[in-house]
């Protein structure tokens, strides 16, 4: 019996070995066989149009084809979350690694010259505007009206070296911050300038290496998760995470960030007895996540980041003898002089309070804000203080007529530069999907207290109120009654907490639920990238 079922675990990790290697040597080929008739191509932009079709399509219908042939026949062993991912991650990351055309994500131009800058610092150039390759600076690759043509030009060529290797001053001025958001992507940028590559295949791995930065952070997240692993996974699969993920983005350290931030925290929360060994590294890896997370999107993720003060509570219980040892070694004086500087440091906390908001309510600081776009002043603080029945206006203007926009854009609903449209009722199932993994499998203990799922959802609540905020006061004119410049992909970073704050004692799903999630995401991909191609003129 012993050899039996040595054999058969032998059989089954000799499948996994074929299928592993067949993924591998399958996309290997495809991409072998792009290339070659990329190369030798020189006619017009319909080859590369369908040459990318065939091979995204190809690859999809592999894709669900494996997880269909899991979920209905081979369904005794469950694959861990993070390893279906390897599958859907890494296909569905090359999918939109290929079908989106470079510059057609948003602000994409804009990030790139920020990677280039810190390419430059990388090769010792140091200038106060970016200096690109004169080849590079040629390249107007389309942004926002895609045609099919956009395919052949990026391609033309790509497979040679630069001609023109000559440093040219664009005049632009790289500022965005965080700058370590772009390591990654400057780092491709540097490898394929130190190779003299062509500009598409440099700009190819930049976004390359800002993919693999994302992926390797959901792989990693989703292992360290202890429940609503499925909802992680098909959060790191929507359209728009894998859109953003897959160009020059900051959202791909930004979104890794997040999630890392999220996953470490529950874990160290509710794992179990035998799954707390290493926490020295647990502590580590989500400190190290929080300060570079912290100024990220005008510290407007703030919230996220305190999400682990739901910890103390439970730090605070578990060593319930130890504190209690430690206040009665207190002697009186030691209470007094603690209850003073408690109150010296609010009383100083509301002092400067009271000076901010004096400086608010001054008259030249009522309407200050003059913005640029619109050629009108913008919103203020001090005039809204004076103005308060406009705040609960412009929240309730603004959830009433944009909160399917922010849903549907959350989501992918919209990508490219928003003229890329995906069916509403696919970007439903997609949300539909998610809320299904993230719900409580059969087996599993509802471990979520109702303190720590307040927590959780004033988290997220805060989170979104501020990302709100910033682009009141930095781009909502004063004449408009909702809030103008959020996009949808601005909740992304606490989405998958969202989802996590949904499961219940309740509600239950089937143990193989994340198997499902896996099946039906692929499937809504080759919807989602119909959708895509479609969008071509």
């Amino acid at each position: 019996m012993m050899e039996e079922k040595r054999e058969q675990v032998q059989a089954k990790k000799r499948i996994k070995y074929v299928l592993y290697v067949g993924m591998l040597l399958v996309i290997l080929i495809l991409y072998a066989y792009m290339a070659y008739l990329t190369y030798h191509d020189k006619q017009t932009g319909a080859d590369a149009y369908f040459v990318i079709l065939n091979i995204v399509y190809v690859l999809l219908i592999l894709l669900t084809g494996i997880f269909a042939w899991r979920c209905l026949f081979y369904n005794k062993e469950e694959m861990p979350a993070h390893k279906l991912f390897l599958f859907l991650g890494i296909t569905i990351g090359l999918v939109y690694y290929l079908t989106i055309p470079l510059m057609a994500a948003p602000d994409e131009r804009t990030h790139l010259y920020n990677a280039y800058e810190l390419s430059n610092r990388m090769m010792g150039i140091r200038e106060e505007t970016v200096w690109m390759r004169a080849d590079d600076v040629g390249h107007a690759y389309n942004e926002q009206i895609l045609v099919r043509g956009d395919y052949a030009y990026q391609y033309k060529d790509a497979f040679t070296t630069a001609q023109n290797r000559e440093l040219v001053d664009t005049g632009i001025v790289a500022n965005q911050k965080p700058r370590y958001l772009y390591i990654c992507s400057a780092f491709g940028l540097t490898i394929g300038r130190l190779l003299h590559l062509s500009t598409t295949l440099t700009y190819m791995l930049g976004r390359l290496l800002n993919l693999i930065l994302f992926l390797v952070a959901a792989y990693y997240a989703i292992k360290w998760i202890p429940f609503a692993k499925g909802a992680v996974l098909v959060w790191a699969c929507l359209p728009i995470t894998m859109q953003q993920a897959a160009s020059f983005s900051y959202d791909a350290g930004l979104l890794a960030l997040s999630i890392l931030v999220i996953a470490k925290t529950l874990k160290i929360a509710y794992a179990q007895e035998e799954e707390r060994k290493g926490r020295i590294w647990d502590y580590t890896v989500l400190g190290c996540s929080m300060l570079l997370l912290l100024p990220c999107k005008g510290y407007s993720l703030i919230p996220l980041v305190a999400l682990p003060c739901m910890l103390i509570p439970r730090f605070i219980r578990a060593n319930r003898d130890v504190f209690a040892a430690w206040r009665k070694k207190w002697k009186p004086w030691m209470k007094v002089l603690l209850i003073a500087v408690c109150a010296v440091a609010a009383l100083g906390i509301c002092y400067a309070a009271v000076r901010v908001v004096h400086g608010w309510l001054l008259p030249e600081n009522i309407n200050n804000r003059h913005l640029d776009w619109s050629e009108e002043n913008g919103y203020t603080m001090g005039y809204l203080l004076k103005n308060p029945i406009y705040i609960v206006e412009l929240l309730l203007n603004t959830m009433m007529y944009k909160f399917d926009v922010y849903l549907s854009q959350m989501l992918g609903g919209s990508l490219g530069w928003f003229t890329i449209q995906i069916p509403y009722v696919i970007v439903l199932g997609f949300l539909v999907v998610m809320v299904y993994a993230a719900l409580r499998k059969e087996k599993e203990p509802q471990l979520i207290q109702v303190g720590e799922r307040t927590w959780m959802w004033m988290v997220v609540a805060g989170v979104c109120v501020l990302s709100m905020a910033a682009m009141l006061f930095y781009w909502t004119p004063i004449s408009y009654r909702t809030i103008e410049g959020v996009q949808g992909r601005y909740f992304l970073p606490v989405l998958p907490l969202a989802l996590v704050a949904l499961r219940t004692r309740r509600t239950c799903v089937s143990d193989h639920a994340e198997s499902y999630a896996a099946m039906w995401t692929a499937l809504l991909q080759v919807i989602v990238v119909t959708a895509v191609f479609r969008g071509f003129i």
